[in-house]
């Protein structure tokens, strides 16, 4: 029996974007914008400067309800800002609006602009005084019922004790800009004091050494790696050692520090500095260290035939042993000097340590003596549960 052979079609339709596959709540750069003013704390304080403004209130989420809306178009340094109005809280205003469709011609808008102007004046001066100088009124126009759909935010305040109600339609971005970065100008009164309350968590960097990737693959639970921390921490002063506050990858107070028993004794001011994590850093090495002597490194001008692939377990990774300590706030670190002593509540010894490459947990365990040497027992390294 015959068949005929089937022909498929290639499916020519397009494939759904991201906002089909997951539609998801738009936000322009200007609500963005916006957003970022109204919610700032900073705002508020900003405010405070004008005795005259009360009951400050701003809300996205709102439509205003106007009996008699109008708009007024603002104008500073060519950027615009449209703000709707109620005209019947204002019969003076209500008078000089032109109205929604004013087919008199020009001479009519510009007398009507004029006079908005004059009402207006208090307005422009306390835009002056809040640092926006040379804003000008560039109409007034009455508005049907649908324009207030266009509302990006509601305004409430007093002025001088009269409330006042209004609603932000749209406003070119210098407008929002100028406002950010007056923002940025102010400070909230407990910040600083918050701020320096702030504990961050401290770190002692013990000692350092350079293992191939192949040997820390291979190590389990029970090893012991020798040579990793200075033999001195398990008896008397050890030291100078680095020691660092706040989150890694960022912007941290660092030190020079001795550890003795339960005390840590600073050597030098602290100071901020971005921590890199990746070098060896001079004193990190345990004196006598066998394994973090390095061959010469090859001349690069030398002639010679191109170099032979390396194995990528031969690739050598600098570790560090750190072990945690005091959390202390940014106030306590601003104030300390060199000679100044921490109380430790263990000693360095007796704390679990963590094996660090670059900036990556990737083991843990504790100090322990053999012989005249101080190591590190591994109690686990990352991938024990074959998750790396």
């Amino acid at each position: 029996m015959d068949t005929e052979p089937i022909e498929l079609e290639p499916d020519t339709a397009a494939p759904r974007g991201i906002d089909a596959a997951l539609p998801l709540p738009a936000c322009s750069a200007f609500d963005a914008a916006l957003a970022r003013i109204v919610a700032d704390a900073r705002l508020a304080a900003w405010l405070a400067r004008f005795p005259a403004l009360s009951g400050w209130r701003a809300a996205t989420d709102e439509r205003p309800r106007f009996e008699r809306p109008g708009v007024l178009d603002l104008r500073w340094n060519g950027a615009t800002a449209r703000v709707a109005i109620d005209l019947a809280a204002f019969p003076a205003l209500d008078v000089v609006a032109a109205p929604a469709l004013d087919a008199r011609g020009d001479a009519s808008v510009s007398l009507r602009t004029a006079l908005a102007s004059a009402l207006l004046a208090p307005l422009v001066a306390a835009f002056a005084a809040a640092g926006l100088d040379g804003v000008t009124i560039g109409g007034l126009r009455a508005a049907p019922p649908a324009a207030l759909d266009a509302t990006r935010c509601v305004l409430s305040f007093a002025l001088d004790g009269a409330p006042l109600r209004c609603a932000l339609l749209d406003a070119s971005m210098p407008w929002l800009d100028a406002l950010a970065a007056r923002l940025r100008g102010e400070r909230l009164p407990d910040a600083a004091g918050q701020l320096a309350r702030m504990r961050l968590p401290g770190r002692v960097r013990l000692g350092s050494r350079r293992l191939p990737l192949a040997v820390l693959r291979s190590l389990r639970p029970g090893d012991v790696l020798l040579d990793l921390a200075p033999a001195a921490l398990g008896a008397a002063r050890a030291g100078p050692l680095h020691a660092w506050w706040g989150a890694r990858r960022a912007t941290q107070w660092h030190a020079t520090v001795l550890i003795e028993g339960t005390t840590m004794t600073m050597i030098e001011t602290p100071d901020t500095a971005d921590d890199l994590d990746e070098p060896i850093v001079a004193g990190d090495l345990p004196a006598g260290s066998p394994a973090d002597s390095s061959a010469d490194p090859p001349d690069d001008d030398a002639p010679g035939a191109a170099p032979e692939p390396a194995d990528l377990g031969d690739v050598d990774l600098p570790v560090h042993v750190e072990i945690d300590t005091l959390s202390l706030s940014i106030a306590e670190l601003a104030a300390l000097r060199p000679g100044y002593v921490l109380e430790l509540p263990l000693a360095a010894r007796d704390v679990p340590v963590r094996l660090v490459a670059y900036g990556q947990a990737i083991g843990g365990g504790r100090l322990v003596a053999v012989g005249a040497h101080l190591g590190v027992r591994i109690d686990r390294m990352a991938g024990d549960d074959g998750s790396v």
